[in-house]
């Protein structure tokens, strides 16, 4: 269940990425956790994480609109949640299976 929950989270960050929608708080938040919890638990590919979270946020939305978000409540707590929830999840399952999903996906 845990593994469907990630992989789940992981399709959601880049089905919006490649959509020609409005990218709201929730989305940035999320993305940005997801990736920040990847860093965390794989230092040593950390800069390839960094490198693809840039590339899908700033395709997303200009540097102002993304300030903007970042300050808004949605924002932390879509961030918060999703921190939390990786984090209640096996590392090791998060490292193996929604880090390199999230990075192939977002390829």
């Amino acid at each position: 269940m845990k593994t469907l929950t990630i992989l789940t989270l992981a399709l959601f960050i880049v089905s919006n990425s490649h959509a020609d929608l409005p990218t709201s708080a929730e989305w940035l938040g999320a993305t940005e956790a997801f990736f920040d919890r990847c860093e965390e638990l794989d230092p040593a590919q950390a800069a390839k994480y960094r490198g693809h979270l840039d590339a899908l946020v700033e395709r997303s939305m200009e540097p102002a609109e993304r300030a903007e978000l970042r300050r808004t409540a949605e924002y932390e707590s879509s961030y918060r949640t999703v921190l939390d929830d990786l984090g209640k999840a096996p590392k090791a399952l998060v490292a193996s299976e929604g880090c390199p999903t999230l990075f192939e996906l977002h390829r």
